[in-house]
């Protein structure tokens, strides 16, 4: 039937041998000529079955043969490693897998590997060792190996499959084929059977429940990782037993199926978790190990972003491995498509996490929510830092010479996306300093909207006899701004207290002397004391805080912005108005020659060596607003330490 059918088709001047239909001159439409051939193709009287037809031929059948094999022989090689690992090893390597974490409640890998994970009376995820693992599968060879020689000894019976110059004939007068004709057949077969079977194992070992088998893509994502861990063992092993060679790509093949089952269901759970938690209109606090306040969120985008880094770095091959080994990096050890997918999900990711951070930031600090703004920039963003570090982007500079179009393909779209993860990892870096600043403009409005309030008229300003203790604008506007921002500084490290309670100081006191330039407002001498008495409860105030520690508030009483203040509220009060002299000497013990200061000297002994007028960059801009005085005294060039 072979050979009258394939004579058929070579006698028929309809069907093209080697020629294209489009460029082949024995096939002519009716209506259409072959350069729109396939524009009409759709068109009754213009069919496409005379140039869909092709000879049968060896190669055909047995890769037609090969791919049927490839179902059956999935089912028995997913089911023989599953059957057949060693539970106790099994268990060992999953406890080191603990940075794998999902939102969702399974019970102990213990239980799950051992099969006390139910779903019915006897379900379990791995049944009883029956056979050593390498003898299973050894066995599952051994069957191809049978049927490929019934399939090797059939096509010779076969006219027309094979050239006559390809047979011989046996001791029992049959025909039978070259020995190297036959080996490589049995090497075309064996290449289609095991990389099939690789394909379609996921199916099998991943979502078949059959035999009261609980699928292993509904367990833990550990589990999946453990056991491509076990695998990459066995394959890795130099001495004992390992696999047969034929199996191999049918091994590697479920390896990558198991990493990347594993880092997807990881990501999914995880990341749609992240994004629910996201969105809440209010933050959810929890406790850290380290007693430091985080948000829920920011724990789930932190963890996923480490799953993925950890991931990332497993599908690195051994690099001192295969330069023993090889000499260079051997491409067959790079996972490609698991390295692209979770680059594409850690770009997806750090774009979230920054999404996040700018539109929670914009509400909370608006609403002048502090607390919650600090732990999101200060305390989340810090804890995902530590995984940049980590992520190891392989170059694949050796690998991208090769000539196989795929991996070069691979290493381009592979740097793009790297150069991509690296920029959203430099903006997550530089994300807190962006958002202080966003804190100063709204701090800022609140200052001089609270001042507006606040603040006493003129005639306040313009009396003779100051009061012996401060204002009563001034505590109500300091623990308006200040207070919510050192409260929610408590828990954070002096670094963090030092940098944002230096700007919200900063911004306090440049508003406050904003506002009273803004209104014009004249000082008598005894107001001029009274608001140096308001200037100096601001230190008080510092000094006297519960909530930093004493290397923050030390740092803060040293802000030029407060002595910037102070130095406002000297020229205020200097009715002679004398120039404040600007070279070193004794009067004002600047003189580096003649006093060095110490990093632990008292703040009261720095603060005495300069005095507060230098710190003044205008000094006849202040000046106008003395009662009775002018802008013609006083020094004009700033003082800069």
């Amino acid at each position: 039937m072979v050979d009258v059918y394939n004579q058929l088709l070579s006698q028929d001047p309809s069907v093209p041998t080697l020629q294209h239909p489009v460029k082949s001159t024995e096939i002519l439409s009716v209506l259409h000529n072959n350069r729109h051939y396939h524009s009409h193709i759709h068109e009754n009287f213009c069919s496409p079955v005379n140039h869909m037809v092709k000879p049968i031929t060896a190669s055909k059948i047995l890769g037609t043969l090969a791919r049927e094999r490839a179902v059956t022989v999935s089912r028995e090689l997913s089911f023989s490693i599953l059957e057949t690992t060693d539970k106790s090893h099994l268990n060992n390597i999953a406890e080191e897998f603990g940075w794998i974490e999902v939102p969702i409640q399974f019970t102990t890998i213990y239980n799950q590997i051992y099969g006390k994970e139910t779903k019915g009376e006897n379900a379990t995820v791995f049944v009883a060792d029956t056979k050593t693992h390498f003898s299973s599968i050894g066995r599952i060879v051994e069957n191809e190996s049978v049927v490929l020689h019934h399939i090797l000894s059939s096509i010779p019976q076969v006219p027309g499959l094979v050239n006559k110059n390809q047979l011989k004939e046996g001791k029992d007068g049959n025909q039978k084929l070259v020995s190297q004709i036959k080996k490589k057949m049995g090497e075309y077969y064996h290449d289609i059977l095991w990389r099939t079977t690789g394909q379609l194992s996921e199916e099998p070992f991943l979502w078949d429940g059959e035999k009261s088998r609980v699928p292993l893509g509904v367990t833990h994502p550990r589990v999946s990782v453990a056991i491509n861990s076990l695998l990459k063992e066995h394959l890795g092993a130099q001495l004992g037993e390992t696999y047969p060679t034929l199996v191999l790509p049918a091994i590697h093949l479920i390896n990558e199926t198991l990493s990347m089952h594993a880092m997807m269901a990881t990501w999914d759970l995880q990341y749609a978790r992240s994004l629910a938690l996201s969105v809440r209109p209010k933050p959810q606090r929890v406790i850290q190990d380290d007693l430091t306040l985080a948000t829920l969120a920011g724990t789930y985008f932190k963890n996923t972003i480490w799953s993925l880094t950890e991931f990332n770095n497993r599908c690195l091959p051994d690099v001192l491995n295969d330069i023993v080994l090889h000499g260079a990096h051997d491409p067959e050890e790079f996972n490609f498509a698991e390295e692209l997918h979770i680059l594409r999900r850690m770009k997806t990711t750090l774009y979230a996490v920054r999404n996040w951070v700018e539109s929670r930031s914009a509400i909370l600090v608006q609403a002048w929510k502090v607390t919650d703004f600090f732990i999101i920039n200060h305390a989340d963003l810090t804890r995902i830092y530590p995984s940049f570090d980590l992520l190891q982007i392989c170059e694949h500079e050796r690998v991208a010479a090769t000539n196989s179009t795929s991996i070069k393909l691979f290493t381009h779209v592979q740097k793009a996306i790297s150069n991509v993860v690296q920029s959203a990892q430099e903006d997550l870096q530089n994300l807190p300093e962006e958002q202080n600043e966003n804190m100063c403009r709204v701090c800022r409005t609140l200052c001089l909207a609270c001042l507006q309030n606040v603040f006493p008229g003129p005639k306040y300003w313009s009396r003779s006899s100051p009061s012996t203790s401060q204002s009563s604008y001034v505590k109500e506007y300091i623990e308006k701004i200040l207070l919510p921002v050192f409260t929610s500084l408590t828990s954070f490290p002096n670094n963090v207290q030092q940098s944002v309670g230096r700007l919200a100081v900063k911004t306090l006191c440049d508003s406050w002397l904003e506002h009273i330039y803004q209104k014009k407002i004249k000082f008598s001498q005894g107001g001029a004391k009274q608001l140096g008495t308001d200037f100096g409860f601001l230190r008080m105030w510092i000094d006297g805080s519960t909530h930093l520690r004493e290397d923050s508030k030390r740092y803060l009483l040293l802000l030029d912005s407060i002595r910037q203040c102070e130095g406002v509220a000297q020229l205020l009060q200097n009715t002679q108005l004398k120039e404040v002299p600007v070279k070193p000497n004794k009067s004002n013990k600047v003189a580096p020659e003649d006093e060095a200061l110490e990093d632990d000297a008292p703040v009261t002994h720095i603060l005495q060596a300069i005095p507060p007028e230098l710190y003044v960059t205008n000094h006849k801009k202040w000046l106008s607003l003395r009662i009775g005085g002018g802008g013609g005294g006083g020094m004009t060039l700033p003082f800069c330490c």
